[in-house]
């Protein structure tokens, strides 16, 4: 079933606990599996810990795209956490503009006020997460 458009407040204490409770998922994710794996390892790793922490998540979420109004093709959400939170998984070199804009592009298809990048392909992962709201495409690091 596709990701259809949603109503959501903006980003509010209960929608920074679960991004919060995310960060604390993918930091546990990495310590545990370090850097050098594909996308899709760190994918399965990250269901199994927000199972074992009880954040309820829909993997690989098809997005319907429009233009003008009319469909244009189908995108997928790696990770689609508590209703409101849309996840990407990467594990690159460098995180880029292209993938925060990317985000923001998957968050007015989807109504969402809040994404949240994971780049595993680091020392640390701090320095790979990226918040990234409707309001500001090129977010601070979160």
């Amino acid at each position: 079933m596709p990701l259809s458009p949603t109503r959501n407040a903006d980003p509010d204490s209960e929608l920074n606990a679960l991004a919060a409770e995310l960060v604390e998922a993918a930091t546990t994710v990495h310590q545990y599996l370090g850097p050098g794996f594909q996308e899709t390892v760190y994918l399965d790793a990250m269901c199994i810990e927000l199972g074992f922490r009880g954040v309820p998540f829909m993997r690989q979420v098809p997005v319907n795209l429009m233009y003008r109004g009319m469909p244009v093709g189908e995108g997928l959400v790696d990770l689609y956490a508590g209703r409101r939170i849309i996840c990407s998984l990467k594990a690159v070199d460098d995180l880029t503009d292209v993938h925060e804009i990317q985000m923001m592009s998957f968050l007015r298809m989807t109504g969402c006020k809040l994404g949240m990048i994971f780049n595993f392909n680091v020392t640390v992962l701090r320095e790979g997460v990226r918040r990234v709201t409707l309001g500001n495409p090129l977010a601070a690091t979160g």
